[in-house]
């Protein structure tokens, strides 16, 4: 079963496959194989302070969400509490940067904020996470295109034909729990 997209959508897709006894693979493609997380079992209190001082850059911003996440853990609150602050404070960050650095951060960090922000049920993320583990569904980067037959025009065809998809050179999905930031942000510089 392939699902092009992997938002929250997709994820109540699989869901509802796999409650319907769907045991057969699955695979969602999308264009960086993110998916979204989870909302935790327990929500605690909004964690951090990113508007007292409020940083002026998006490479600034994304050391002190990285930082509050390292302390985050060391206090043992969970990363939805992080981003749940980040959501209350975000008009005073983004009055603190100029037009080119919001335009910075939409660009590059917009997808992974989308991903923690727009969370799925625990009960969805719970199914999905059990598939991965049985490799019964994977989440991969690639792009998709539409193949249409060499002799035959899309009117001909009624606008359907093959389907094709090329993997991403240099993304691999990584959903699991523990990597919830990883490493995507070395390009924010330029």
């Amino acid at each position: 079963m392939l699902i092009v997209g992997s938002g929250l959508t997709s994820a109540d897709m699989v869901a509802e496959l796999d409650r319907r006894g769907h045991r057969g693979r699955i695979l969602a493609l999308s264009r960086r194989g993110l998916r979204s997380r989870g909302h935790p079992d327990v929500r605690g209190e909004p964690f951090g302070d990113f508007a007292s001082s409020p940083s002026a850059t998006a490479l600034g911003l994304l050391g002190n969400i990285l930082a509050t996440l390292a302390a985050a853990g060391a206090a043992n609150v969970n990363w939805q509490s992080v981003f749940d602050q980040l959501r209350l404070q975000g008009p005073v960050l983004w009055a603190a940067l100029a037009p080119p650095e919001r335009a910075r951060l939409v660009r590059k960090l917009r997808v992974f904020w989308d991903v923690h922000r727009f969370r799925i049920a625990p009960q969805v993320a719970s199914v999905l996470d059990r598939r991965q583990a049985a490799s019964t569904f994977d989440n991969i980067a690639a792009a998709c295109w539409p193949q249409m037959p060499r002799k035959a025009s899309p009117s001909a065809s009624g606008g359907a034909g093959k389907h094709g998809s090329r993997p991403r050179a240099s993304t691999r999905s990584s959903t699991r729990q523990g990597r919830h930031m990883g490493r995507p942000f070395s390009s924010i510089r330029r």
